[in-house]
This record gives structure tokens, C-alpha cells and sequence, in this order.
């Protein structure tokens, strides 16, 4: 299934272009910030109206922290051209009831990550990898590297570790099409 950006001037050349290509379906969905959909009613039970200032809002996290019994997909648009964050890889880990983790960017690369084990509440991801976060901590803090190649190199070493060591993998799919599992 492909999804298509609202920001374009025709989407319907690229949606005629993604059906000539041999897409199974297109999403129309620019932002959805929460839903729960029974896949046998075909009802949603939940819509988040969502809070400007949060991924979600309040009303989701309420939603899926009442709903223990309950598993679920997180699902959700990066504008960016990287992988996972730190941030999403919290969402999978520390949250008991959600599995699997996809995010789609903009260019029509999706990747997803099902969990095979949750992680302390309590643990850090910088306690959980001290040993490799000291070496660039210890580069930063000599001006070997700026603080910026710090925060992109701590956030690479977080993601890559919590896909090696709590998924199964990451799937990774282009327009659609699976690429294959690849290791962080």
C-alpha cells in the first residue's frame, strides 16, 4: 500500500503512476493521530482528536494504558529521512501492549519493528548502552566531535542496539514493496 503526500501539485499522475507501477492500494490518510478499528466490525471503538503538542495526545496514551488486555500497532508519518528514533523505540519497548511500530516517510520507505521483549520501566537507554555512549561522550566532551555529531551518533547507537536486542528485525518496505529484514 502506498501513501501518498498531499504535497504535491497532481496527485492524481502520481496515484495513476503508483497503480501503473503495481501498488496493491494507496492511503489517502495525510494525519491520523490515534484510532482503534475492530478488524472483524470493521467500527472504530477510538479516535483521538488529538493535542497539537504531542504525538497522539493525552487522550491516546489514556487509551491504550486502559486497554492492558489488548494488542496494537503504532503506526505513524516521519517526516524525515531516518530509520526509527530514540523516541519511537520508547513507545515500543515501555509500552506493554503495543507490538509492532511502523513508520513511513515521505519518500514511501516504511519500516517496521515488532518487539520480542519489553524493557524495564526504570532502565534508561543511556544505562542500558553506557559502554558504548562513553566512548562519543568522551569525544564530546574532548572536542573531538561537536555536540550535534554527539546527539546523532547517541541516538544511532540506541536505535541500532534496541532493534538488534528487543525485535525481531526491521522490516523495511519501499512503495510497498517489501525490501526485506535488515539488522539496524
Amino acid at each position: 500500500i502506498i501513501k501518498l503526500s498531499p504535497n504535491v501539485t497532481d496527485i492524481v499522475a502520481i496515484a495513476k503512476a503508483c497503480e501503473k507501477a503495481g501498488a496493491d492500494g494507496i492511503s489517502l490518510i495525510n494525519t491520523l493521530l490515534g484510532m482503534r478499528i475492530d478488524l472483524k466490525t470493521g467500527k472504530h471503538s477510538y479516535y483521538e482528536k488529538g493535542i497539537e503538542d504531542q504525538v497522539g495526545g493525552k487522550d491516546f496514551w489514556k487509551f491504550i494504558e486502559g486497554n492492558k488486555l489488548n494488542k496494537y500497532a503504532f503506526v505513524h508519518n516521519h517526516n524525515t529521512a531516518g530509520m526509527l528514533s530514540e523516541t519511537d523505540m520508547y513507545t515500543l519497548l515501555k509500552t506493554s501492549n503495543i507490538n509492532v511500530f511502523v513508520a513511513t516517510r515521505i519518500d514511501g520507505i516504511s519500516y517496521v519493528a515488532e518487539k520480542t521483549k519489553s524493557i524495564d520501566m526504570n532502565i534508561t537507554f543511556d544505562r542500558l548502552y553506557k559502554d558504548e555512549l562513553e566512548e562519543i561522550n568522551r569525544k564530546s566532551r574532548s572536542g573531538e566531535i561537536s555536540s550535534a555529531e554527539r546527539t546523532y551518533l547517541r541516538e544511532t547507537i540506541i536505535v541500532e542496539n534496541v532493534i538488534n536486542d528487543y525485535t525481531k528485525g526491521l522490516i523495511e518496505f519501499e512503495n510497498g514493496r517489501k525490501l526485506g529484514i535488515r539488522d539496524a
